[in-house]
C-alpha cells in the first residue's frame, strides 16, 4: 500500500478565477515556482503569449466551409510557445495549455482595445481606441466613469440602456469612488450597476460600449514543431477567440 506520493506528484489545489476580466483566469502566484500542499509548478521556461490572425488555407477546407466571419468581427489566434529539451518536454506539454488559458483574457483585452492584429491582417475589427472621446478637460477617475455612463445612457447617442465599461487595474483604483462590488467580488459602476471589465487596457482611460460583451473561445490545441535550422523542438498552445460587442456608440474618457 502506498501511503504517500512523492512531492512532485502531489496536485496543487485549484485556484479561484478572477471575476472581472473578459475571460475567467487563474494565476499561479508572484514567483515562477509556487509551493502548495508540497507540490510545485515546474520552472522550465519563460513564456510569451501572442495573438495573431488565423490562417485558413482553401485546400484544407471542405465545400461548406469558408474563411468568412461574422460581419464586423473577425477571430484572432491566441498562441503561447516554448522551446523544450528532453528534460522539460512533458512539463511543457502540461503547462502550456494552462499558461494560455491564464493569458487568454489579457491577450483579448488588449486586442479589444487596439484592434492592431485585425488591421495588420487586412481587415478591421471594431476596437475601443476608435471610440468617441467624451473628455471635457481632465476629469478625475470617478468623473470619467460618470462621463462615459452619461453618454451611453443618452438615447440620442446610442441605445440609451445598460453599458459595459473597460479599464486597467490602476484606473480602477483611481476611479474607486465610482465603482462598487457585490458579495461575489464582481465589480460594477456605483450608480446603475453596469458591469466593469478590469484588465490589460491602457492606464488612464475609461472605455464604454452599449450593452454587454460576448466572448467566444475555441478549444486549446497543443502543436509540436521541429525547427530544423536550430534543431530545436517548439511546443505551442493555440486557440481561436473572438470578442463581440455593440460597436456603434463606443466612448472613452481620459482621467488625470
Amino acid at each position: 500500500m502506498v501511503l504517500f506520493a512523492s512531492l512532485d506528484e502531489l496536485p496543487a489545489p485549484p485556484l479561484p478565477p478572477a471575476p472581472n476580466n473578459l475571460v475567467a483566469v487563474a494565476e499561479k502566484g508572484r514567483d515562477a515556482v509556487r509551493w502548495e500542499r508540497g507540490g510545485s509548478f515546474p520552472d522550465f521556461a519563460c513564456l510569451e503569449g501572442h495573438a495573431q490572425s488565423p490562417k485558413c488555407p482553401p485546400d484544407e477546407l471542405s465545400d461548406p466551409q469558408t474563411c468568412s466571419y461574422p460581419i464586423g468581427f473577425s477571430p484572432v489566434l491566441l498562441e503561447m510557445s516554448v522551446v523544450w529539451d528532453p528534460l522539460n518536454y512533458e512539463d511543457a506539454r502540461k503547462e502550456l495549455p494552462l499558461a494560455l488559458d491564464r493569458a487568454s483574457s489579457s491577450l483579448l483585452e488588449k486586442e479589444l482595445e487596439t484592434g492592431a492584429l485585425a488591421t495588420a491582417a487586412g481587415f478591421t475589427n471594431p476596437n475601443l481606441q476608435d471610440a468617441t472621446d467624451v473628455t471635457p478637460g481632465s476629469p478625475a477617475g470617478p468623473q470619467a466613469v460618470g462621463l462615459v455612463q452619461d453618454w451611453l445612457a443618452n438615447p440620442a447617442n446610442t441605445t440609451g440602456g445598460l453599458g459595459t465599461l473597460f479599464m486597467s487595474y490602476s484606473t480602477a483604483i483611481a476611479a474607486n469612488n465610482g465603482l462598487d462590488d457585490d458579495d461575489t467580488g464582481k465589480v460594477f459602476t456605483k450608480y446603475g450597476q453596469w458591469p466593469v471589465v478590469i484588465g490589460n487596457f491602457t492606464p488612464g482611460w475609461v472605455y464604454g460600449a452599449p450593452g454587454l460583451v460576448d466572448v467566444y473561445l475555441g478549444d486549446i490545441e497543443v502543436i509540436e514543431h521541429h525547427e530544423r535550422s536550430t534543431n530545436e523542438m517548439i511546443v505551442s498552445a493555440q486557440r481561436l477567440a473572438m470578442v463581440t460587442f455593440h460597436s456603434c456608440g463606443t466612448v472613452m474618457s481620459e482621467t488625470v
